[in-house]
């Protein structure tokens, strides 16, 4: 049986494109179909929420936590990558990056 992951602070972090209604972002996690399609989009996300809100003039809309968010969202992200990087476990990645954007658009 496979461990339980949950997530908290990933989808935390991905709201910022649901409130900046950049759905792109969030759609092309949760169609990813291919471990590298997921792995691409949330290098993607992650890559344009720092350029966003870990700038010198952050997003009016990026949380006042940022920094501290990106650093917890670190595990989550990790664990994803891990499971996308598994050939065995790559369908389990892929269902945990759906469901990060999923909880995304509901916060």
């Amino acid at each position: 049986m496979h461990e339980q992951h949950r997530l908290y602070r990933l989808p935390e972090l991905l709201s910022f494109f649901a409130r900046t209604r950049q759905f792109g972002v969030l759609d092309r996690i949760a169609n990813a179909l291919s471990p590298d399609q997921a792995l691409a989009a949330l290098y993607d996300a992650l890559r344009v929420f720092r350029s966003s809100c870990l700038s010198e003039s952050p997003d009016k809309k990026c949380p006042n936590n940022a920094e501290e968010l990106v650093e917890k969202a670190r595990y989550e992200v990790e664990k994803i990558t891990e499971l996308l990087l598994d050939s065995h476990r790559a369908e389990e990645g892929l269902r945990l990056a759906r469901t990060a954007a999923i909880l995304a658009l509901g916060r």
